[in-house]
């Protein structure tokens, strides 16, 4: 009798340790899955900030040449006349 209660011993015991060894590869698993996840959210994020910085940059860009014109523009008048109505 004592043999069998030490033979279900040791299987219980190899059982639990099967059992650890599972659960702690699926956590590997998992843990490796969030790091993937979590490396293409900020993969995304930066190339999101990329692409705004660079439409930023262009729209700064072409404001500032624009004004640049009114400017040069500007620069060349002598005299100007405003005619306005006089509701204005």
């Amino acid at each position: 009798m004592f043999k069998t209660l030490l033979e279900q011993w040791k299987a219980n015991q190899e059982q639990k340790r099967a059992i650890a060894a599972e659960r702690w590869e699926q956590e590997k698993q998992w843990r490796e899955e969030d790091r993937q996840e979590s490396r293409a959210r900020e993969a995304a994020e930066r190339e999101r900030k990329e692409a705004e910085t660079a439409r930023s940059e262009e729209t700064y860009r072409t404001i500032y040449q624009a004004h640049l014109r009114v400017m040069q523009k500007a620069a060349t008048i002598s005299y100007v006349s405003l005619t306005c109505h006089e509701d204005t």
